[in-house]
């Protein structure tokens, strides 16, 4: 992403949205030229195993922490990160030693088929059965109860 905060809402320019797949994601789009969003169904879906696979076959390579590494050498204390997706233990355990808070999004009906980390504790659980404002807004009202906004 590009760290832009008012995009997803957060007015705060503390904090700044990132992904441990923003580097894979960019990588595989140079290499492939497929963009997730261009694509609908059967097809997205094919991509995203393919994406998933990349991801894994670079973490046999080069270590299992290449993509949590690779975001995190830019951390900086004067920002707050946002870490929008979480799913991999390496990914939890870093955010551990960085004493993280922890939301667990919860949407019925959905599972991404990745539970490595499923059965951890977090701070907190979102249900996310509205939209994305709804989202944003629940979680919004979690990091201002954590007086973190």
């Amino acid at each position: 992403l590009d760290g832009s905060v008012t995009e997803v809402g957060y007015k705060s320019e503390r904090w700044v949205i990132k992904k441990f797949a923003d580097l894979p994601n960019e990588l595989y789009i140079k290499i492939t030229n497929v963009k997730f969003g261009a694509l609908e169904g059967h097809m997205k879906e094919a991509e995203r195993k393919q994406f998933i696979d990349f991801c894994q076959k670079n973490k046999e390579v080069f270590g299992k922490y290449i993509w949590v590494d690779s975001l995190l050498m830019d951390y900086r204390n004067e920002k707050k990160w946002i870490i929008s997706d979480l799913r991999f233990l390496e990914e939890w355990s870093e955010m551990l030693k960085l004493d993280a808070v922890k939301i667990r999004i919860v949407r019925e009906g959905y599972n991404d088929g990745i539970q490595e980390i499923s059965h951890y504790k977090t701070d907190c659980t979102v249900y996310n059965n509205g939209d994305m404002i709804d989202l944003k807004d629940k979680v919004r009202d979690i990091l201002n109860e954590l007086e973190l906004l």
